[in-house]
């Protein structure tokens, strides 16, 4: 069985009653119209605080590039997209982000260092 870092429930939040789970990451807008969004992330420790909203960032900017001020992201910040709409912008990506497998995996290069 696969880990995939975009299809597996693996980033831990808190929402606005103190309730925590995991998500996947295009789960982060659920709720948003409820009495109970997603407030934060909820990791122990600060530098993964950090890393997964780095994280976040890279993945939207990466699956819905802005390509003018007109293209939908001032729209996003006023009406957040629903986990549907983010499932299919990441989708083109999905492959890249699974963990196991053959081959080179996420974030793994197997060209020597050369030094």
């Amino acid at each position: 069985m696969s880990f995939s870092l975009l299809s597996d429930a693996w980033l831990p939040v808190r929402r606005a009653s103190g309730s925590t789970h995991t998500i996947r990451p295009c789960d982060v807008t659920d709720g948003i119209d409820s009495n109970d969004p997603i407030v934060a992330l909820d990791w122990p420790r600060p530098d993964f605080q950090l890393a997964s909203l780095e994280f976040l960032i890279g993945l939207l900017a990466t699956a819905c590039p802005p390509t003018d001020d007109d293209d939908g992201w001032f729209e996003w910040w006023e009406r957040p997209p629903k986990s549907e709409v983010l499932q299919a912008a990441f989708l083109p990506l999905a492959h890249a982000f699974v963990l196991d497998g053959d081959g080179p995996r996420f974030m793994q290069d197997f060209e020597d260092f050369g030094g």
